[in-house]
């Protein structure tokens, strides 16, 4: 069995290697994501990684994670998991794991008794289950750094081919979002007006738009219907809408729908138009019984007015041009 090193040291039963020092490349110790999203209630799984891999691959490492304070009181170290290549420290298996109020830390080598040494070529070293307590709530702060518990000057990034490269470690940072990031978000569709034969289905009336932060995907859209009368010739949908995330969290917004059961403006004016004409082709100039007419067209027309719902606002026109042309003649 050959190990290339310059010379070891045995500190607390473990060896410590103090290599060379390499060149100028650069390596990050990071996590697999920039931001871990999370429920109150929830295990997170931090993957801590080794990026690149060393050309001559690694033989030892050691690194922790710290929460922060706020982090460090809202979540607990479930398990930290190390790969099996990384397993070893000296010739003791099974790898150097320490967790403390507000960190989780691993290190450890290759499997030294193998011959010929084995190096390890893979980014990822070890990974934290972070359980995250029920009253969490917002951004916490992940951070990186050494971990070398035998003293600042023990050498814990090794490549496989004899060097050393702690100066060359560049320690990262990430977020832990716990519930939404920003609130969900519903964008109604239009106001719609429509006629007393069109339907009030989204469909027809327009469905709304939500926007979900990453991670409380999908969305659920619901509504429900109040509907109002507004004098004798309109109704009017109150629609809200309502969209809940997979995070509980939830927007809401009114879109209003008209309906228009009987335009009164329009349909007077006509009836007056046609009234007035038709009595005057009858010799009839007498301004009160045409006002009584009207009265009578209106009141009649707004009796049968469900007939108007059924058949549209055409029926509503003709419904009223047909009763003045059978009573126009009967004015004195």
């Amino acid at each position: 069995m050959i190990i290339i090193r310059t010379r070891t040291a045995l500190l607390s039963g473990l060896l410590v290697f103090l290599l060379p020092v390499a060149g100028l490349a650069q390596f990050d110790v990071d996590f697999d994501q920039a931001v871990y999203t999370a429920n109150p209630g929830d295990r997170i799984n931090i993957q801590v990684l080794l990026l690149p891999v060393p050309a001559a691959g690694l033989f030892s490492y050691g690194a922790k994670v710290t929460f922060g304070a706020a982090l460090g009181q809202v979540a607990t170290v479930n398990e930290i998991t190390v790969v099996p290549e990384l397993r070893f420290l000296g010739f003791d298996p099974g790898a150097n794991k320490e967790v403390m109020p507000g960190s989780a830390a691993a290190r450890g080598t290759i499997d030294v008794t193998l011959n010929p040494l084995v190096p390890y070529n893979n980014s990822l070293l070890f990974t934290i289950a972070l359980d995250v307590d029920s009253n969490a709530a917002g951004t916490y702060l992940l951070a990186t750094e050494f971990f070398n518990p035998l003293g600042p000057t023990e050498q814990v990034f090794n490549d496989a081919g004899g060097v050393n490269f702690d100066d060359q470690i560049m320690f990262h940072t990430a977020e832990v979002q716990v519930g939404p990031a920003q609130p969900t978000e519903i964008t109604c569709p239009a106001d719609a007006t429509i006629g007393c034969d069109e339907s009030s289905d989204p469909a027809n009336t327009g469905q709304p738009t939500a926007t979900v932060v990453a991670g409380c995907e999908p969305a659920t859209i619901t509504f429900t219907d109040s509907i109002t009368t507004q004098g004798a010739n309109m109704t009017v949908i109150t629609r809200t809408w309502t969209a809940t995330d997979n995070c509980g969290g939830s927007a809401s917004c009114d879109q209003t729908i008209t309906r228009i059961v009987f335009n009164c403006i329009d349909f007077q004016e006509y009836v007056l138009d046609l009234t007035c004409s038709g009595a005057r082709r009858n010799g009839v100039d007498k301004l009160a019984d045409v006002y009584a007419l009207i009265a009578e067209i209106a009141a009649q027309v707004l009796a049968d007015k469900t007939v108007c719902d059924m058949a549209g606002n055409q029926e509503c026109i003709d419904k009223i041009v047909g009763f003045v042309q059978d009573h126009v003649a009967t004015l004195p």
